[in-house]
């Protein structure tokens, strides 16, 4: 029989359990390639197995990866095998992980507005405008910051999960 402090605790934690956490992780493919892994080796990075291993708790089961992205521009890439390589990866991802991962895919819009130089350029002193190329991505931040659609998602699934997202902005 519990008694004082011991009794009134396990009162109050009698609903209190160590359950598993279901998560399901939310990725901003654009912000994460551009701000994390652009300039290194891990391009070919398995997200599904970085969480699952290395990043969650091991009371953690790994429900889904929903990864939003948009297809790179081929005529804008430095290396014109950029588009190949990425469609390649999201494959991959597909193949390794069938029913964990999910891929939404958005579009790069091109642009050219002329825009004022930020410095003078001194063989040119009276150039002070430029046009130049912009992108802006289309869709996939839409769907990715939209909450009310995640509420309901994560809802109609009755999930007591937390979500992660990444978005790496410089």
């Amino acid at each position: 029989m519990l008694l004082g402090r011991q009794a009134a605790f396990g009162r109050l934690c009698h609903f209190w359990r160590m359950d598993i956490l279901r998560t399901i992780v939310f990725i901003d493919g654009y912000n994460l390639y551009y701000g994390i892994v652009r300039h290194t080796p891990y391009k070919w990075l398995d997200i599904f197995k970085l969480f699952q291993e290395r990043l969650l708790l091991p009371e953690t089961e790994l429900l889904e990866v929903r990864y939003y992205t948009a297809p790179v521009l081929g005529s804008l890439c430095d290396d014109p095998a950029s588009p190949q390589r990425q469609r390649q990866y999201l494959q991959a991802l597909r193949k390794l992980h069938p029913e964990k991962i999910a891929i939404f895919e958005g579009k790069l819009v091109k642009s050219t507005p002329i825009l004022r130089l930020a410095e003078p350029i001194p063989a040119a002193p009276e150039l002070t405008m430029a046009r130049v190329i912009t992108l802006t991505e289309k869709k996939t931040d839409v769907k990715f910051a939209s909450i009310a659609p995640l509420c309901v998602w994560v809802w109609s699934r009755r999930l007591p999960a937390r979500n992660i997202g990444i978005s790496a902005r410089n």
